[in-house]
């Protein structure tokens, strides 16, 4: 508490203290301890709220009065407070002005003892409210840039030269795997980067600092707090941190990137395979069905011979494993695509299931949902993917073990994990206890062939992708060395369709009567085919390119002996093939009775035949029944029509 001479109590110098007082731009003020009534106030209190001085002074609780609502109470206990202690206050409140604007005022208050030797109270009130506005919007700022930064998908870390973090969002936390944001403040930014990469990222560190710019996007690799890594794309920019030079790296994850890219680059090795697998199939195919038909040919002119025709059976069972291969290759091509039924899959994955592990150390458990929803795919080729990867799944247990296969409906909302469009689905798992895959080979699994087992094409998961794929879903793999591996396949479901039954063939003799056009490219297909219709009973012309056909059905018309059934091989290098020649030979007879033969899988003929005008196909390699069948089932068709 301080001694000081009353401001009332001034001699001569009282103007030239009333002078210096009103010069003061803030309200000068003296007042009594207990009931704040002032006894003194500057002149320049009307100009900050806009009452009169007199009003002050003669309003005995002035003070209170227009001292801001929420204000009032604590200010009041403060003041109390520290007068009756003899402490000097500095302390900031609100007063309502005499035009109703709020009014934020610092007060410092001095507790003095006067001449007459009573304490009374001095302070001058000084206008911040222009101060408390600018602090207001400051922290709203700061709030506003905290919220984007909280918000933001990107992580985002600040730290110290010396590479201590000061900051990270919640993302940056997430990234990480921290619990919260504060988890990482003291750590070292170089914990969360991989080793591989911690010379470049000191590097990048130094320049930055020294030249204050912000360093282009680059990629490198964290490391999760568990140890864990994710491929991360950042920039580093120069910041000032309580004037101290800093670092803000801003880290995007782009591990889902990363997965797109390969699945784009897996995607383009199948394509550039197709083109080859294709190529090579067609080829291949075409000899298949000379070796084949001259097999099926010499068994139906044999008679009855035992020796001969366990033969001929072993050289039917060999060419039958060469055409198998074959089909694994076409499943690379860019075509072939799958074709469709509707039907219940759990009877097809409990086949697999059975047929698979039959006679191993190994026991398959199906674990299927009572409501399973239909598939529409390809029965074929959804029975080779679950064959693959069963055979996968026991061949990596060899002393024994279980494979558990579940399956269930799954509805996949947008941006799924798998990519897919949204909808229903069938997901599948394939489980197993097996050896596992290491991790450096997880991303090449599906490349084709390759293969870590001596005997083993690399064909097998290659076919499972490209025909998953091919049927709009999508096929994963995760594995722990030593402890097995799971593959989840999601196939397009058909909830609500009923299960198409394939039409059954009737029992009948291979016998027929007609006429029957063969256009293919290869001699020796058109001599088996030829000789296998003949000995049916057809009446054979052939031809060997699509223009040829196209006469040949024209002058059969015009003679008034038509063709029965046309077969045309779809492809023929540098001339006219098989759809265009239907084309034209439908514009002839529009109920002509054609059938697509094809070994090159490219072309969606042989699974849509009917959207070509075609009432049939036949896939390369063929034999003599497979081909009598289906000539016999065309005509009937025709002839029903």
């Amino acid at each position: 508490m301080k001694d000081y001479p009353s401001v009332t109590g001034m001699p001569a110098g009282e103007k030239l203290f009333s002078i210096l007082i009103d010069s003061i731009r803030g309200i000068v003020w003296e007042a009594d301890p207990r009931t704040f009534r002032f006894s003194f106030v500057s002149s320049h209190a009307e100009c900050i709220l806009g009452y009169p001085v007199r009003q002050w002074i003669d309003e005995p609780d002035f003070w209170r009065i227009h001292t801001h609502p929420d204000d009032v109470d604590w200010c009041t206990e403060y003041c109390l407070d520290a007068s009756g202690k003899g402490e000097d206050h500095d302390f900031q409140y609100r007063m309502i002005a005499a035009d109703g604007r709020t009014v934020w005022l610092r007060d410092i208050v001095t507790v003095v003892r006067g001449d007459d030797g009573n304490i009374r109270l001095r302070g001058i009130m000084l206008d911040i409210t222009a101060d408390m506005k600018a602090v207001k919007e400051l922290r709203e700022s700061e709030e506003r840039y905290r919220s984007l930064i909280e918000r933001a998908p990107e992580a985002v870390y600040l730290h110290k030269p010396d590479g201590i973090i000061v900051f990270a969002n919640s993302q940056g936390a997430k990234l990480v795997g921290a619990c919260k944001s504060e988890d990482l403040y003291g750590r070292d930014i170089f914990d969360l980067v991989h080793p591989d990469f911690h010379d470049f990222v000191r590097k990048r560190i130094e320049k930055t600092l020294r030249t204050g710019e912000s360093n282009p996007l680059v990629e490198e690799l964290f490391v999760r707090l568990d140890g864990s890594t994710v491929p991360v794309e950042s920039v580093c920019i120069s910041f000032s941190y309580f004037g101290e030079k800093a670092l803000l790296v801003i880290i995007r994850d782009i591990s889902e990137r990363r997965r797109m890219q390969d699945e784009f680059l897996k995607a383009q090795k199948l394509e550039s395979l197709g083109v080859l697998a294709g190529g090579i199939a067609h080829d291949f195919n075409n000899i298949l069905t000379g070796i084949l038909g001259n097999l099926s040919i010499a068994r139906l002119q044999l008679g009855d011979s035992p020796k001969i025709i366990k033969r001929l059976d072993e050289c039917e069972k060999a060419a039958s494993r060469a055409a198998a291969l074959t089909r694994q290759l076409l499943t690379f091509s860019r075509g072939g695509e799958p074709v469709k039924r509707v039907f219940a899959p759990g009877p097809l994955i409990r086949d697999a299931a059975s047929f698979t592990t039959r006679g191993s150390n190994v026991r398959c458990r199906v674990e299927s949902a009572d409501d399973l929803w239909n598939l529409e795919a390809d029965e074929g080729q959804l029975s080779q993917v679950l064959h693959n990867l069963l055979i996968n799944s026991v061949q990596s247990m060899p002393t024994g073990g279980e494979i558990t296969i579940r399956v269930s409906n799954k509805t996949l909302q947008y941006d799924n994990p798998q990519l897919l469009q949204p909808g229903e689905y069938i997901k599948f798992a394939v489980q197993d206890q097996g050896c596992g895959i290491p991790e450096g080979n997880i991303s090449r699994i599906f490349d084709p062939y390759f293969t870590t087992k001596p005997d083993g094409s690399g064909l097998g998961l290659a076919s499972v992708y490209s025909i998953v794929k091919r049927h709009g879903g999508s096929v994963e793999v995760s594995s722990t060395q030593d402890s097995g591996a799971c593959f989840t396949v999601h196939l397009p479901a058909s909830p609500g369709r009923s299960p198409e039954h394939p039409e059954e063939t009737e029992n009948s003799s291979l016998e027929g009567r007609g006429r029957i056009l063969v256009m293919d490219d290869e001699e020796m297909i058109l001599d088996v085919a030829s000789e296998i219709l003949e000995f049916i009973g057809y009446r054979v012309e052939c031809c060997k390119e699509g223009s040829e056909a196209v006469k040949c059905f024209h002058s059969a018309m015009e003679g008034n002996d038509p063709f029965s059934a046309v077969i045309l091989d779809l492809t023929i290098p540098g001339g006219m093939g098989g759809r265009e020649a239907a084309a034209r030979i439908l514009a002839i007879d529009p109920h002509a009775a054609l059938i697509a033969a094809s070994g090159y899988s490219s072309d969606p003929v042989i699974a849509n035949c009917e959207t070509y005008g075609f009432f049939g196909s036949i896939a390369k390699p063929y034999g003599a029944e497979a081909l009598a069948r289906e000539v016999e089932r065309v005509m009937l068709h025709k002839n029903a029509g």
